[in-house]
């Protein structure tokens, strides 16, 4: 028997290990979005400032309060202010075994906990900066104390605890008001089946009374002020369901019917689960687990479609998780029941149940890394900006996110002013009042424009500012801008006393800054490099030596030192590995693309057609899907060039099918695409030499062509004057990829 509790303890350790490990998993890897955005800044303000907008909010203090502590302790970064979910939900994992093990023995509760800990729903939510994780640990805790209150095992302190878990996950979300009446149900339900005196009945309702009297200061002080929140257009039973079940069984909450029969099967498992418990008659197992599958979907439907001054949430994922935890039991249950009929059935569902659980949850991670986004322009305004200057932010709602990075600078920062404040969008009968009284006061005025499009569609403050003010210093951010407005126009430079010296040096360049490190197709590295106003060369280089691109490091007038925004676009054509940011044979920094195209070699080209095309470029070869081609077919082109030199043209590649005349079109083709390298992302004067680049075109053989002889061919031109690239030995400058024949 001691040998099977240290085990059983051993398998349990293991379980939270596991649930610890995966809610740390890339936990900082990742940008805040816009709700965890909103609870940094909420949390960054004074306490009486918390309880005061709060009280306007749809949710209660409690998660932004303890937030706000939290972050004067461990910091704002993405993993600390992650890490008290993840901690919450590793606990919350803890609290389930307790209850498991009242409800369905030691074994099936470690099984329980196990699924929970690898519930990917559970791990989304543990990994966000946001309240419902806390509130669901709360409500485990609640029902835990419930359960045992319910046994033989009561106590004074265990009624205490169960008043303060509810009140504490009242003060946590509004939603955690279904603990008391899934508590409720569980506490009706049992002295209904006469397994409990109505003296515990009456103590429950006791604790309930003291939990709603803790909370009742809050109440009184939010209920005048609290704004509603709309409930969304598809709110139908079966959506509701569908999504609550899918979300248990993998954590997936979109295309929800695409995945309908597994939530069905699902469903289905959840509801023989519960009449098994009927028909055992494990009524305290069944009365503490029926409303944890019974209630968040009834009242989350009630709450979407009936009209509410205070809450009508959207049926959306989160508002699912407060029971999740308990609902991970129920599974665990059926699999109990089976075991209990036939050895081998339980343990084959229980297999079945990790493996669907394991089966989701890469899913959780597949695009978790952290992104430049606003973190460069943060790094600007911390170089450059000073106390007395002023920041107008143009950014529609995107505020909290664009503050998340800017109030992570040192505190002597200048202020930021909203544009348009008080009105939806700018306009130009209200740009002069609004940017009046934002820039005054300012010696220097900073225009931020964050997705301006979605307040500013029309640029009208920039224009505002253009007309008064000469431009110091400009900076493109991918489709976002930052510029520095003075009466002069000088360009600003920076206290070298700021700035982290090179280890070795590389002057002229005294310093860079890199806010990430991990780039995949589609992202821009900037680099900010501090330098002496002297020219200088920055090289991008792969580890095996290639120089993917080059950037001159431009003189600028003036003395002191300057901070320039050194870009390199990532495209899918980019080497995936690691890379050096080099000047002067020094390295500035290292990072790595991931997600992209290997560093081909020759050997690695499908097809071989060495071709030579203008002076400087050369086909290694193609790669053709399908490979047989029909009438109809959507053939997919792979082309590998290779720059022997310097391009000095960006050039349009065209693969096109030729054949018997076609009365339609009036010539030849059957099939076109035009378009240039990497879908524009790579153009050809940007190729570094030796390095083989795969260019993918995908055309339609038209569905109409006749039998006869037909031609793959392919080419570039000079998109400015039409003019072909010659193409070694074919005068007609086409290189004929491949002939066919349509029988």
């Amino acid at each position: 028997m001691a040998a099977r509790m240290r085990s059983g303890r051993y398998a349990l350790m293991a379980v939270l290990l596991v649930a610890f490990g995966l809610r740390l998993l890339l936990l900082g890897a990742a940008n805040v979005w816009w709700d965890e955005a909103y609870s940094v800044w909420l949390a960054r303000k004074p306490l009486a400032d918390v309880l005061r907008i709060t009280a306007h909010d749809v949710h209660p203090p409690l998660y932004y309060l303890l937030l706000h502590g939290w972050i004067r302790l461990a910091g704002d970064s993405e993993f600390a202010v992650r890490f008290p979910s993840a901690a919450a939900g590793a606990l919350t994992v803890a609290a389930v075994y307790p209850l498991g093990v009242r409800l369905l023995g030691r074994r099936w509760a470690a099984f329980g906990a196990l699924l929970l800990a690898i519930s990917g729903f559970h791990v989304w939510w543990s990994q966000e900066a946001r309240m419902y994780i806390a509130a669901s640990g709360w409500a485990t805790v609640a029902l835990y104390l419930l359960v045992r209150q319910t046994s033989s095992q009561r106590s004074t302190w265990g009624w205490v605890g169960c008043a303060l878990f509810v009140a504490l996950g009242l003060y946590t979300l509004y939603l955690a008001a279904l603990v008391v009446l899934a508590a409720g149900m569980t506490v009706l339900g049992l002295w209904a089946a006469r397994k409990l005196r109505w003296e515990v009945v009456r103590r429950w309702g006791v604790s309930q009374l003291a939990a709603a009297l803790i909370y009742l200061p809050w109440l009184l002080y939010a209920l005048p002020r609290i704004r509603s929140q709309a409930a969304a257009a598809d709110s139908s039973p079966a959506t509701i369901v569908g999504l609550y079940m899918l979300l248990l069984s993998t954590g997936i909450s979109t295309n929800v019917d695409h995945y309908l029969p597994l939530a069905l099967g699902y469903g289905a498992l959840v509801l023989a689960a519960l009449v098994a418990l009927a028909v055992r008659r494990s009524w305290r197992a069944l009365t503490a687990l029926a409303p944890a599958a019974l209630v968040p979907p009834l009242v989350i439907y009630l709450l979407a479609v009936v009209p509410s001054r205070f809450y009508s949430p959207a049926p959306e994922a989160r508002y699912f998780l407060l029971f999740a935890p308990v609902c991970a039991l129920i599974p665990a249950a059926a699999a109990k029941e089976l075991a209990d009929w036939r050895g081998w059935t339980g343990a084959a569902l229980a297999v079945s149940l990790v493996g669907l659980a394991l089966w989701a949850l890469p899913a959780r991670y597949v695009n978790r890394y952290l992104r430049d986004e606003w973190k460069t322009a943060a790094r600007i305004l911390g170089a450059y900006a000073d106390p007395d200057d002023v920041v107008v932010l143009v950014s529609g709602d995107r505020y909290p996110l664009f503050l998340y990075e800017y109030e992570r600078l040192p505190p002597a920062r200048p202020p930021i002013r909203l544009v348009p404040d008080g009105i939806a969008t700018l306009t130009s009968e209200s740009v002069d009042k609004q940017m009046t009284r934002a820039t005054s006061g300012g010696n220097r005025v900073w225009l931020v424009e964050i997705e301006s499009g979605l307040q500013d569609p029309e640029g009208l403050a920039r224009a505002w500012m253009d007309e008064r003010l000469r431009v110091a210093l400009s900076s493109d951010l991918d489709y976002n801008r930052l510029t520095l407005y003075t009466a002069d126009g000088d360009p600003p430079h920076v206290s070298q006393g700021d700035i982290e010296p090179l280890t070795p040096a590389a002057e002229p360049v005294l310093g860079v800054d890199l806010p990430v490190r991990e780039f995949r197709p589609g992202d821009t590295v900037h680099l900010g490099l501090y330098a002496l106003p002297e020219k200088a060369e920055v090289q991008m280089v792969h580890a095996s030596g290639l120089v993917l691109a080059e950037r001159t490091v431009p003189v600028v007038a003036g003395t002191g030192v300057f901070r320039h925004d050194i870009v390199f676009p990532i495209t899918q054509a980019t080497p995936r590995g690691r890379y050096s940011v080099t000047s002067g044979g020094a390295t500035l920094e290292t990072l790595r693309v991931t997600h992209s195209d290997p560093l081909w070699m020759e050997r690695q080209v499908p097809r071989p057609c060495p071709a030579g095309l203008g002076e400087a470029i050369e086909l290694v070869g193609y790669g053709l899907t399908p490979d047989i081609s029909r009438p109809g077919d959507t053939l997919s082109v792979d082309l590998y060039w290779r720059a022997d030199g310097v391009v000095e043209r960006s050039y349009t590649v065209f693969v096109q099918v030729v054949g018997p005349f076609n009365p339609a079109s009036g010539n030849p083709l059957w099939g076109q695409h035009d378009g240039p390298p990497v879908g524009g992302d790579f153009p050809t004067n940007d190729w570094p030499a030796g390095m083989i680049v795969r260019d993918r075109h995908t055309l339609t053989f038209h569905p109409a062509a006749p039998p006869a002889d037909y031609a793959l061919l392919i080419g570039m031109y000079d998109p400015q004057t039409g003019e072909r690239v010659p193409v070694t030995d074919y005068p007609d400058k086409a290189l004929p990829l491949r002939r066919f024949s349509v029988p």
